[in-house]
């Protein structure tokens, strides 16, 4: 019998051990692409110059100087892509988006919810590519899912909320409807494409939707090309 606990209290350690080393590979972000100037600051304090190949963990900041860019790789290859003045909270319940511009990419809805907050805005989403922007000026938040779904609720009251599908976006600002986000609307092409420069180097998961819809070879069409006049009309 006191050998059976002896053995029992050994794989419980060991089984503590496992799960605690799997669980700090999983809690960072590895830099796969920095284009300029970027840094992270941890709770502590501490600033670094984010290079190719380094770790940011959960609790820290990152921050990208206005002409640069910067690509994480999280768990279950969960991408942020960030760029011009973005500050990024990483927390182990979700992101902060302090200003600036997030591309988040999740392949797999299986992987679970990933949730983005701003100054006044709860974003949830499963999967897809997403692009959240937030202008600390303006105190505006504008949501663009360009496949995919998220919800959309104000952070101070969650039954303030809209469901984006596939190539459909929406903002919240305090002086709008009380601040309830926006009814979901079709991406203009100009907006979609004035969101695609500031992401020079990311590709979409999905070249579908608003991806395939405005790419240069279908825009040729006359039918879609005066589809494209008409959605870009709504913004």
């Amino acid at each position: 019998m006191k050998k059976l606990l002896y053995a029992l209290k050994n794989y419980s350690l060991l089984g503590l051990i496992f799960l605690g080393v799997n669980f700090a590979h999983a809690a960072k972000f590895q830099v796969i692409k920095n284009d300029g100037t970027s840094f992270s600051v941890t709770k502590a304090g501490k600033t670094k110059n984010l290079r190719a190949g380094e770790y940011i963990y959960f609790g820290d900041e990152v921050l990208v100087e206005e002409t640069s860019s910067v690509s994480l790789l999280g768990p279950n290859d969960f991408f942020i892509h960030l760029n011009c003045g973005t500050h990024l909270q990483f927390d182990f319940e979700g992101f902060k988006l302090l200003k600036g511009s997030a591309w988040l990419q999740q392949r797999n809805k299986r992987n679970g919810e990933q949730y983005l907050e701003t100054s006044n805005s709860l974003v949830k989403f499963y999967q897809g590519d997403i692009i959240v922007e937030y202008s600390d000026v303006k105190e505006k938040t504008n949501v663009f899912v360009l496949n995919g779904s998220a919800l959309v609720s104000n952070l101070f009251d969650k039954f303030k909320n809209v469901g984006l599908s596939s190539g459909e976006f929406t903002f919240v600002h305090k002086d709008h409807d009380e601040g309830r986000p926006r009814l979901a609307t079709l991406i203009g092409k100009e907006s979609f494409i004035d969101l695609k420069s500031h992401f020079a180097n990311v590709t979409p998961l999905e070249k579908s939707g608003v991806v395939e819809m405005y790419s240069p070879k279908k825009n040729n069409s006359k039918g879609l090309g005066q589809l494209n006049r008409e959605i870009a009309s709504l913004d």
